[in-house]
């Protein structure tokens, strides 16, 4: 950002934000930009003249627009209370995502405010609301503050690319507004301890209904316990989440997978290689909690119920039904170990790419059959790539499994413009049976081989 003004571009690093997304692009990148809240307190910026003029920032107790210090300093922050702001910041987006941009990144919106004692904004704040939300102080609004700015955000990007499924991510989020935005868990700290929370933290997520959600991998403050074994075990777990993103806050150490020598970067090429493999399972599984809610990542009980010893153990979850990673969260030099993870029984493990102690185990559930696809550099290529059933018999010699397609970016899905296949495995054959969408879409027999573990 230039001064860090929202929906702004630095004039010297991104002097043409659009040529630069193009050559992204073009290398096979998508590529999403960060909006906070709080426009900057200043005359010559248009978006504070704007929201000024139009009434749009939200009430300080003397009933004069609220000023807080964030990143940018003395900030106002838009009242998502009243559709009219609503409307005006989702405006806001047609000018900055006809750059090329591919995604949103909402941060900040709690709201922070780093010059109160409570690090957000006052409880005594005033929204003035409309005919759809009541007027009310912030201690009404505070926990859905971050949900109306995501919804808002949302609605203006669709409307500036309405044949284009929206891309948002959101740092503060609330019941429902996994319609509007992924959130991931915050600004965590580079150690064991919260390795090993962030498996837990997005299995609570995802059992609150919000699916797709991950940890900053590697940890974004406090180098403390950062080195390159905790660096690449959690790029392992992270990748196997809904969303994956390493992250790192400004003053710490890098935190490429280069910068941790030639062994941390090798476990984490076979990590993100693992997941691009997994992309069409992956999609699958995302299909599903679009249709009807399933988690993308759930806790291992989900596969036995009735086995009570799997309700706390936080070490293991499953990736939509068929498939388990089982974590290993602790240092080689500490007790502990993957041998002491409570799983179900009888799962087959499975190798992705070559065996590496730091990957988390995975396992395929009995009777199950899942697409994977080659490895890849980007998702791109994987389009019309050949795609591998891999599948575990069961008792009586079979599996089966979904597979689902579509072309990944617009709204034809919701017209018929998809293709659901039922994976069959019988007698060591492999079997499709299409059971609806678009026959237009999707992979035939003969691009499909099979693997049975």
């Amino acid at each position: 950002m230039q001064d860090y003004r929202i929906f702004s571009f630095h004039s010297q690093r991104f002097p043409d934000p659009a040529a630069t997304n193009d050559r992204l692009h073009l290398m096979g990148f998508k590529t999403v930009w960060m909006i906070d809240p709080a426009p900057k307190v200043l005359e010559d910026d248009d978006v504070y003249t704007a929201g000024l003029a139009g009434e749009h920032f939200t009430l300080a107790s003397n009933s004069e627009p609220f000023v807080g210090s964030v990143w940018a300093g003395p900030s106002c922050f838009p009242d998502f209370t009243r559709s009219e702001t609503c409307a005006w910041w989702g405006d806001l987006y047609a000018n900055f995502m006809a750059a090329g941009i591919d995604g949103v990144w909402n941060d900040m919106n709690e709201p922070a405010v780093f010059d109160t004692i409570s690090k957000t904004m006052p409880e005594t704040c005033w929204h003035r609301g409309d005919d759809t939300l009541p007027a009310a102080p912030h201690s009404m609004y505070h926990n859905v503050y971050g949900m109306l700015m995501v919804k808002a955000s949302r609605e203006g990007i669709l409307k500036a690319n309405p044949d284009k499924r929206p891309f948002v991510l959101t740092r503060s989020n609330f019941m429902g507004g996994h319609r509007y935005a992924a959130t991931w868990t915050g600004d965590n700290t580079a150690n064991w301890t919260d390795l090993a929370r962030s498996i837990p933290m997005v299995l609570s997520l995802s059992l609150s209904g919000q699916l797709m959600s991950g940890p900053d991998i590697g940890g974004f403050i406090d180098d403390s316990e950062g080195d390159p074994e905790l660096f690449a075990r959690w790029m392992g777990i992270g990748c196997l989440l809904p969303f994956a993103r390493a992250h790192a806050a400004e003053g710490t150490i890098d935190k490429e997978p280069w910068s941790f020598g030639e062994v941390c970067e090798a476990t984490c090429r076979r990590a993100i290689e693992s997941r691009y493999r997994l992309l069409p399972y992956l999609y699958t599984c995302a299909w599903r909690a679009h249709r009807d809610g399933a988690p993308i990542a759930s806790p291992v009980f989900y596969a036995d119920p009735i086995d009570a010893s799997l309700r706390d153990e936080n070490r293991a979850f499953l990736i939509g039904e068929d498939l388990m990673a089982v974590c290993d969260v602790t240092p080689k030099n500490r007790p502990g170990s993957i041998a002491d993870v409570r799983t179900p029984d009888g799962w087959r493990r499975i190798e992705l790419t070559d065996a590496d102690p730091d990957l988390p185990e995975l396992r395929l559930c009995p009777g199950r059959a899942i697409p994977i696809g080659p490895v890849v550099q980007h998702s791109g290529q994987q389009d019309d790539a050949p795609l591998t059933i891999l599948a575990a018999l069961d008792a009586d010699g079979e599996a089966e499994g979904l597979l689902y397609e579509d072309d990944g970016e617009g709204f034809g899905f919701e017209s018929g413009a998809y293709r659901l296949t039922k994976v069959l495995v019988k007698n060591n054959e492999l079997l499709l049976e299409h059971v609806n969408g678009d026959r237009a879409f999707g992979r035939s027999l003969d691009q499909l081989s099979l693997r049975i573990v």
